[in-house]
């Protein structure tokens, strides 16, 4: 998963939305809405 996340366009986002799947029980809509808010880049 690692790769995948940091060649994201928006890893910041990425890392948020897998936590949120995981730590809070967020669905896949949830978690692609906060991968979108996210920032681009680093």
């Amino acid at each position: 998963m690692g790769r995948n996340i940091f060649q994201s366009d928006k890893p910041i986002g990425m890392i948020k939305a897998v936590r949120a799947i995981v730590h809070e029980n967020a669905s896949v809509d949830e978690a692609y809405e906060i991968y979108q808010k996210g920032p681009v880049g680093l």
